[in-house]
């Protein structure tokens, strides 16, 4: 069985990849859809939008939902490398 420089199975690899990717995508589309619901609320606190009428967000708790989403959509991007590690 081939594998890659981490000595796990390719196939593990590329399975991982779109999965990721996928998560990612959806954690900076809640993160998105969130800040349409909680406009207008304090950033902090207990009261907040409601997303689909049941998740209750806040402006702290999309930016968190948005960062989740791009360091998994990187990571992915770094995996494939389609970006470079070199500052």
């Amino acid at each position: 069985m081939a594998t890659d420089s981490i000595a796990r199975p390719i196939s593990v690899r590329r399975l991982n990849t779109p999965v990721a990717f996928v998560f990612g995508a959806v954690f900076v589309l809640v993160g998105l859809a969130g800040f349409v619901v909680s406009g207008g609320h304090h950033a902090i606190g207990q009261d907040g939008g409601k997303l689909l009428g049941l998740f209750q967000v806040n402006v702290v708790h999309n930016l968190v939902h948005l960062a989740v989403g791009a360091v998994m959509i990187g990571a992915v991007l770094l995996a494939a490398g389609l970006v470079s590690d070199r500052s």
